[in-house]
């Protein structure tokens, strides 16, 4: 017997807490402005939506690993883009949409630069398989497969996500030609594009 971890109102309000807790942190601690933990809040709850769609449900039912469980070893791969199907070209494609948003989003909330956003989005995206990996270990078996093709199509998504960051502060700039006194337009203009 066992049941299924989903993310359902208790989780949301584990992650409502920790959010709570970091602000206050922030806020107090750090003596950042509004502004900047408005900017934090929205990179937080993409943060929580990538852990919902990456990590969850979490089986642990015994029945269903009978049915379709396989075990993490056999299924794992770590050969970067060796025999690549159809499907995981399609895996690839959206991993990549799915971190795009972190490397557009990371330089409203911490200075960046390639260097560190490349290094970023290879931690990112291992901590994303790992993750995987450490599931599937306590429960046994996984309905995932823990591949480094993720990390790299991760950390992929995150330099066109910071690309994209890049392209609209110039846009951005070119367009208001001077610091907007608006405080949400002067912190977005205040950001660092190298």
């Amino acid at each position: 017997m066992g049941y299924v971890i989903d993310f359902d109102l208790s989780t949301i309000l584990i992650a409502i807490v920790i959010w709570l807790c970091i602000i206050v942190f922030i806020r107090l601690k750090k003596r950042k402005s509004v502004v900047f933990l408005l900017f934090f809040s929205v990179f937080y709850a993409y943060i929580i939506k990538v852990l919902d769609v990456t990590q969850f449900p979490i089986f642990l039912n015994q029945d269903i690993r009978v049915i379709h469980g396989q075990t993490i070893w056999k299924t794992m791969n770590l050969t970067p883009l060796a025999t690549l199907t159809k499907k995981d070209f399609q895996t690839l494609f959206l991993n990549i949409i799915l971190t795009i948003p972190f490397g557009f989003g990371l330089p409203f909330i911490s200075k960046s630069t390639w260097r560190k956003i490349f290094v970023v989005g290879i931690i990112f995206g291992t901590i994303l398989e790992s993750l995987q990996l450490v599931i599937g270990l306590i429960a046994g078996f996984t309905f995932r497969i823990v591949d480094i093709n993720d990390v790299l199509s991760n950390a992929f998504g995150v330099i066109v996500g910071y690309a994209l960051f890049v392209a609209f502060m110039c846009g951005f700039r070119f367009f208001l030609k001077e610091r907007p006194e608006n405080p949400i337009l002067r912190y977005i203009y205040e950001r660092n594009a190298k």
